[in-house]
């Protein structure tokens, strides 16, 4: 909605009886010999077989978050109009559009199939484990530079390890992915 601010973020609805009891025996209960997802697990199990006596406290701590976020979205509704917070949920709906679609590039990204590397690429690896601290603290730029003039420097006979390196990683991808990727 143009020309109308955002309210806030609306209050959070309140905790159940059961998360209210899952987080107490995370934190209060749970034996050294369980992670916390084994624990959980039996914390869960634990909490169908416990009688209303039992439940009775956390219901009760439930029930009184439930009248706290009854007055506090009561508030926040009187406060603000409904263009405001329907502007809010729109703009909180676009940014969890926006996460989403980063985390599908990303992910995409990472199963994008990598190409092996090239001889430059491999003697690079090489020249900079062979540098000093204080050599590599120079910048990329600089180690670069200094790579290249190297790199040109070698004859056939020196480069002859890293070209025959390079040409294996690459009969090894194309047997695996095909000729063209």
């Amino acid at each position: 909605m143009k020309g109308v601010t955002p309210a806030p973020e609306a209050p959070k609805k309140p905790k159940t009886a059961y998360q209210i009891y899952m987080a107490d025996q995370l934190a209060n209960h749970r034996p050294a010999e369980y992670n916390a997802r084994e624990w959980m697990s039996v914390a869960g199990s634990r909490w169908k077989t416990l009688d209303s006596t039992e439940k009775a406290p956390f219901e009760a701590e439930a029930a009184q978050l439930k009248e706290q976020y009854a007055r506090d979205l009561a508030a926040y509704e009187s406060t603000y109009t409904e263009a405001e917070i329907t502007a809010q949920k729109l703009a909180a709906e676009k940014a969890k559009e926006e996460k989403l679609e980063k985390k599908l590039k990303r992910q995409a990204k990472a199963d994008k199939v990598k190409h092996p590397l090239n001889a430059w690429q491999l003697f690079m690896m090489e020249y900079r484990s062979t540098l000093s601290d204080v050599q590599k603290k120079k910048g990329m730029a600089q180690v670069a530079k200094l790579a290249a003039a190297e790199w040109k420097a070698m004859d056939e006979h020196a480069r002859r390890p890293f070209t025959d390196k390079a040409a294996e990683l690459k009969a090894a991808f194309e047997a695996e992915h095909g000729a063209r990727q």
